[in-house]
């Protein structure tokens, strides 16, 4: 007969998994890495915040850098469906579209740079892991190109080579999120500074 000891150890108690515990545990770590890095953040501080052992951790994520690999993947995914659903609300005009996308990335990235938080915990993965960070963060902009293609056949914006395009929009978004030495940011809000953004970044699509 099964007995609790003949889970696999760090196994959680089914009952106890009213919210899925692995969520959970990944929640929490998305605080730690985000608050202090993912140098500084050990598996031993996520069990602790988590309120969970090590071993549990260890049960559902295989080690540090896996914990981080899916914290970064579940991220982008969430950041890709909210571009998507701004992108084609069609009820909007193409440009009041990208104002809207700019003022929500500025927003969410006030107190974090994305590229830099990952650049920092890259020496730490695996060519794997790098592979899921990297696919992730190619299908999160995917999004926006093929808005951009669309867009460009409606003639809503003028043909251009499309990676161009979208290379030079997501530079002009860290624009937007500019703060310089005394933390002062470049605009005094996010909805004037993504207007600011996108004034300029249209007007480049269709300089001659």
């Amino acid at each position: 007969m099964a007995t609790e000891h003949s889970r696999p150890l760090g196994r959680p108690k089914k009952e106890s998994q009213k919210t899925p515990l692995r969520q959970q545990i990944l929640y929490t770590a998305t605080q730690q890495f985000m608050l202090q890095g993912f140098k500084e953040v050990s598996m031993n501080l996520i069990a602790e915040k988590s309120n969970v052992t090590k071993a549990t951790i260890y049960y559902y994520f295989d080690s540090k850098a896996t914990l981080f690999t899916e914290m970064i993947v579940q991220l982008m995914e969430r950041i890709r469906k909210m571009t998507e659903k701004i992108l084609n609300d069609i009820q909007l005009s193409f440009k009041d579209r990208l104002v809207i996308l700019v003022e929500n990335h500025m927003k969410a990235t006030a107190d974090l740079e994305i590229q830099k938080f990952i650049r920092d915990a890259e020496p730490s993965l695996g060519d794997h892991n790098l592979r899921q960070v990297h696919q992730s963060e190619q299908q999160m902009n995917d999004v926006i190109r093929l808005a951009f293609e669309r867009e460009m056949k409606l003639g809503t914006i003028p043909p251009q080579n499309s990676l161009f395009v979208l290379q030079t929009f997501l530079s002009l978004l860290n624009v937007g999120r500019y703060k310089d030495f005394n933390n002062k940011p470049l605009f005094p809000d996010h909805h004037l500074g993504a207007q600011k953004v996108i004034d300029f970044f249209w007007a480049g699509l269709f300089a001659k």
